[in-house]
C-alpha cells in the first residue's frame, strides 16, 4: 500500500486513489489545478506534509480539486485518515 512517484503524461493533472494508495504521483506546473479521484469504498484525504494544501474529505467514488503550490519543488503528501498512505507532488517552474 505504498505510493509510487512517476511523472505522468504531459497535461495529466489527476491523482487517483485506489486500494489505499495514491497511485502514480504527478508533475504539474506551478499553480495548476490538480484533480483527486477516490476510487476506493472509503473516505480519504490528500494533505501536504507542510500544510500547503489539503483536500479535506474525498468521499468514496467522488473527486475534488486543489491548486498546486506556486513555488516549484517536491511536495510530500499523505492521507490524514490512513497513516500508511503517502505520495509526492512535483511542481515544475
Amino acid at each position: 500500500m505504498s505510493s509510487t512517484t512517476v511523472a505522468a503524461a504531459a497535461g495529466d493533472t489527476t491523482i487517483t486513489i485506489h486500494d489505499f494508495a495514491f497511485g502514480t504521483s504527478i508533475t504539474v506546473n506551478a499553480g495548476a489545478t490538480v484533480t483527486v479521484k477516490n476510487s476506493d469504498i472509503t473516505t480519504h484525504t490528500l494533505a501536504a506534509d507542510d500544510g500547503g494544501f489539503d483536500t479535506g474529505n474525498v468521499f468514496a467514488g467522488k473527486a475534488t480539486t486543489f491548486v498546486a503550490p506556486t513555488k516549484p519543488g517536491t511536495y510530500k503528501f499523505h492521507c490524514n485518515i490512513h497513516a500508511n498512505m503517502h505520495g509526492v507532488l512535483d511542481v515544475a517552474a
